[in-house]
């Protein structure tokens, strides 16, 4: 589980965002004021009626983001708008892919 100090919050807006479109999800990134990276991940109805569907999908990303925390630059904050597509997809290739988009983006230490 995320700690507390690397969750975007629910009121959180994010400034001058960055998007990007991936198979599993949409990223926004933006550049934070604070020395955490933080991150934000929804989830809706429309990927799957079921809540537990839903929960296992974002703890998947969840456990991947974990991986990669340390690799992150600090200051980013970065919201998780999951696809359909996320519901299938395996661990190590959701890490794989994020690693990539993240160092794309200049977004790894």
């Amino acid at each position: 589980m995320l700690k507390r100090e690397n969750r975007l919050t629910k009121r959180k807006k994010l400034q001058k965002t960055k998007t990007l479109n991936t198979p599993f999800a949409v990223i926004k990134i933006s550049k934070g004021v604070e020395k955490n990276s933080k991150f934000g991940f929804i989830v809706s109805k429309k990927i799957d009626q079921r809540a537990v569907v839903r929960n296992k999908t974002k703890r998947r990303i969840r456990t991947a983001i974990e991986k990669l925390l340390l690799e992150v630059k600090p200051g980013q904050e970065i919201l998780f708008i999951l696809k359909k597509g996320a519901v299938g997809i395996k661990m190590e290739d959701l890490y794989k892919s994020l690693k990539i988009i993240f160092s794309k983006e200049n977004l790894l230490k």
